[in-house]
């Protein structure tokens, strides 16, 4: 069904808006909320019935429905203080007030994937975007730059819905077999799905290419047939048919062609030399392309699996079920394949699948918080990158070994080390890759105490992200808003870009950036003195947090619960044992740092002041500056008769807190000042809990 109204019309199936002059693939919740307008056209709808329809029983605040409303009447070009198709009506809600007409669909070319970029570590905030196979590059200058359109599947044929970005997938990986050649990978491509087919001139000099190939698949009385166009910069074009018995013996084809076009002295390169002498794997080899970049990683890692258990020796399809299954949190497995992969592939001189196996393994080890092993693999697969002329990959191992320094607090370190990969990104034109390293290089000034640079970067990675239409990326980088709104004392902030970022990590499934998500978020009802409703997040947080083998959110997470067990005056001593015991023997300085705090206020709370100065005591001297050093240290002041001191370290802790996180403190100010007087007041109910 296509709802039509006024120059506009919209196919819910594939989420496509269309008129005479554009064609966009909405956005999940853009395009639902739009369908639930147009089938109740003339019908007052409340905000309530809005909110029920698109978030279910998630609570969300009515601004998230304000920024869906205000989304999609810029997408309609619906002026709200004139509108022509919602109108708004004060105190109750929204009516649709433009005529609509129910048709029937037509047959036309499938546009229905959204872009689900690959990443590989939701803390590191980037993915390896690069080509797989083994080749020695001449200079940038010499090389011809292509980009691939996604296929028209124009068959009609449902079970060849592969072919749109399977096919593509694969011939642009036997073009970039090529040494005169770099082929523009498909995730960049699919930044611009959402424009129509633009005429040449645009398409190329969107994609900064020489050559874009867009093609047109189809059947006839013999088989398969491709229609075939090359567009250059300067608009000029060469069409061609392709015809095979088989998708894949068209695909083969249109390779050959187009080496032939680009590059006439290139040899002709066979698809199946560079996958497998089996088209059944080949061709599950393309699903599993297809389902990645539609559908995400948990329906695209069965037909790898096959490709993987037929055909051991299918190097590309085992880099990728090693890849899926760390992204659905099977790191155990994920590690032990990898592992052998990158072995396999030395000996097999597949230095770029050897050089993918450690960038992976990289990120693995840091999310176990094993430094050193993930700075080696970082450092290996950044070699083997700049032995093959990779450039870009090779700034992005520079991004990996910066994040890896900001982990370990060596500040000045990270941020050349990040400039240095922002610096890669802008020099390639890469804008996904740029919003990466932006997104990286806030959490940097943000760890400086610089909010006003921290926020000014992110609105900056949030713009581009937005502009590409890239959800999973930008779901990080409202998320790190709303973690660094949330330290920086901004809740109002710090809540809206919560919720949004929620919402988008829940439809892409990215669990890793979930947990960090419900972890601030239960921090941020802890500040509004919501700590049962903190707990009940923290638990859910727990969760997920050991299925995926996350010990960094982990152990943050029990860190937090045992601040609210304080303040609830529930037992917290056995959790209090075990976190030490785990803690003692890692190297998470911070994290040790944070845990001392939280037991000298569990142990204040409780009365036992001695206990709490001797886990301050255990605080290292260089981490004794922040806002929770000084409250902790000032409720022992108080317990002990020192009220100035007490006055002078919540003073502090007030001074080095910033927005309401300073309002939290303003009643402990009180309370000392009371103290001091000589007067005998009762402790504020609840306590700081901003680490």
């Amino acid at each position: 069904m296509t709802y039509q109204f006024e120059e506009f019309a919209y196919d819910p199936a594939r989420r496509v808006l269309s008129s005479s002059q554009t064609k966009e693939v909405l956005r999940p919740q853009v395009g639902q909320v739009l369908l639930f307008f147009l089938e109740r056209a003339g019908e007052v709808v409340t905000k309530e019935q809005l909110i029920q329809a698109i978030w279910g029983e998630t609570a969300v605040s009515e601004q998230s429905l304000n920024l869906l409303i205000s989304t999609l009447r810029k997408v309609l070009t619906d002026d709200a203080k004139n509108p022509r198709f919602l109108l708004t009506l004060p105190q109750t809600g929204y009516q649709w007030i433009a005529p609509v007409q129910r048709v029937s669909p037509t047959p036309i070319p499938s546009h229905r994937w959204r872009m689900v970029v690959p990443i590989f570590a939701a803390m590191a905030l980037f993915a390896l975007v690069f080509q797989f196979f083994p080749r020695s590059h001449p200079p940038p200058s010499e090389r011809m730059r292509i980009a691939f359109w996604p296929f028209e599947n124009q068959t009609g044929d449902p079970n060849l819905q592969w072919v749109e970005l399977g096919l593509m997938d694969m011939v642009a990986q036997t073009c970039g077999y090529s040494t005169r050649i770099e082929v523009v990978p498909a995730e960049k491509v699919l930044q611009y799905v959402r424009l129509p087919t633009p005429d040449s001139q645009n398409l190329c000099s969107r994609l900064g290419v020489d050559l874009a190939v867009t093609t047109q698949f189809q059947t006839d009385e013999v088989g398969y047939m491709a229609k075939l166009s090359l567009q250059r910069p300067d608009g000029s074009q060469a069409h061609q048919v392709i015809r095979g018995k088989d998708p894949l013996e068209v695909a083969n084809r249109i390779g050959q062609w187009v080496l032939r076009r680009s590059v006439p002295l290139q040899p002709n390169l066979s698809l199946f030399q560079q996958f497998t002498e089996d088209s059944d794997l080949n061709i599950s080899y393309a699903s599993g392309v297809q389902a990645l970049l539609t559908d995400g990683p948990a329906a695209a890692q069965p037909f790898f699996q096959k490709c993987v258990q037929k055909d051991p020796c299918f190097l590309l399809a085992q880099l990728q079920a090693g890849k899926i299954a760390y992204q659905l949190g099977q790191g155990e497995w994920a590690q032990s394949h990898l592992d052998e992969l990158a072995l396999e592939a030395r000996s097999r001189s597949a230095v770029h699948i050897e050089a993918a196996c450690h960038g992976l393994l990289s990120n693995i080890a840091l999310h176990r918080w094993q430094i050193d092993s993930a700075t080696q693999h970082a450092e290996h697969a950044q070699g083997l990158f700049r032995q093959l002329n990779e450039s870009l990959a090779v700034a992005t191992m520079q991004g990996q070994l910066g994040y890896i320094a900001f982990s370990q607090n060596r500040m000045a370190e990270a941020e050349s080390l990040t400039r240095d990969w922002l610096s890669g990104a802008q020099v390639a034109q890469d804008r996904l890759m740029e919003g990466q390293a932006i997104n990286t290089l806030a959490m940097v000034m943000e760890a400086q105490g610089d909010w006003l640079s921290t926020q000014s970067l992110c609105f900056r990675a949030i713009q581009i992200f937005e502009d590409l239409g890239s959800d999973p990326y930008l779901a990080i980088a409202r998320g790190n808003l709303g973690y660094f709104a949330l330290k920086f004392g901004d809740w109002r902030l710090s809540e809206a870009q919560l919720q949004g970022a929620f919402q988008l990590q829940a439809t892409i499934g990215d669990q890793r950036s979930m947990v960090r998500i419900l972890l601030c978020q239960a921090l941020l009802k802890s500040g509004l003195g919501q700590i049962e409703d903190s707990l009940a997040l923290l638990a859910k947080c727990q969760t997920m947090a050991s299925s995926l083998g996350d010990r960094f959110s982990g152990f943050q997470t029990e860190i937090l619960q045992i601040r609210l067990f304080a303040d609830l005056g529930r037992d917290g001593s056995a959790l209090i044992q075990r976190l030490d015991q785990e803690l003692t023997p890692t190297d998470m300085a911070d994290l040790k740092a944070q845990f001392h705090l939280a037991s000298a206020y569990y142990a204040w709370r409780n009365g036992d002041v001695a206990t709490a100065q001797a886990a301050l005591d255990q605080v290292p001297e260089a981490l004794q500056t922040g806002s929770s050093y000084f409250f902790g240290r000032a409720l022992v002041a108080c317990s002990t008769g020192k009220a100035q001191a007490a006055k002078r370290d919540f003073e502090m802790a007030e001074t080095t807190s910033q927005g309401d996180w300073s309002q939290v403190l303003r009643p402990y100010c009180v309370y000392a000042e009371a103290i001091s007087r000589g007067e005998s007041p009762i402790a504020p109910p609840i306590g700081y809990h901003m680490h």
